[in-house]
């Protein structure tokens, strides 16, 4: 089920119950091994009770040096431009998540072409660059529309830019809230503002 808002407000269990989110950042290149998921998802129900939702950090699009860690984007627009072993670690990671009842806000993190220390491309200035993440949102929003407690998606993790003007930053994020919108219209979309928040 996704969370469908009501009035401004997020329904738990009908209108009468608001539901505030609350919860903490989990990194996908932590559980690149698979073999801690299931133990930390069950320590932090245990430590941080209260919890109901992580902001699960899983998109590393142009983000990580391979050698260094778990980077996704690739050339092949058929799998969204994300490799299918990032995409094995985050469906792993969304059902334990989610069987332990949690919800999940799906992040995308661009370091390297959301930044202002670069010499190529960037989201910014490269159309291709741009067409093939907000690609990539439309398929991560059609993969993960029949998932339950999807609390929403947010596009781009803190901007790392100081040099680009808010109206282009703000422009990305439309446009990756329409690519998610037009395979999941219900779904909620999460955006900030650059350089960080």
């Amino acid at each position: 089920a996704s969370l469908i808002p009501t009035g401004g407000r997020l329904p738990a269990g009908g209108p009468a119950q608001p539901l505030i989110l609350s919860g903490v950042n989990m990194w996908l290149h932590y559980y690149h091994q698979l073999a801690t998921a299931a133990h930390d998802v069950a320590w932090l129900r245990r430590a941080v009770p209260s919890a109901n939702v992580i902001r699960l950090v899983g998109l590393y699009w142009n983000d990580e040096d391979p050698e260094k860690g778990m980077e996704c984007a690739t050339e092949d627009a058929s799998q969204g431009y994300l490799d299918p072993a990032c995409v094995a670690v985050l469906d792993r990671l969304i059902a334990e998540a989610t069987a332990a009842g949690l919800w999940v806000i799906l992040t995308a993190r661009a370091h390297y072409i959301a930044d202002d220390d670069l010499e190529g491309d960037d989201l910014w200035r490269s159309p291709t660059l741009r067409r093939r993440f907000l690609a990539m949102w439309g398929w991560v929003a059609a993969r993960y529309s029949s998932y339950q407690r999807i609390a929403g998606y947010e596009i781009l993790s803190e901007p790392r830019t100081r040099e680009t003007a808010p109206e282009h930053v703000s422009s990305l994020m439309r446009d990756g809230c329409d690519a998610v919108h037009a395979r999941d219209p219900r779904a909620l979309c999460v955006v900030g503002p650059a350089p960080y928040y």
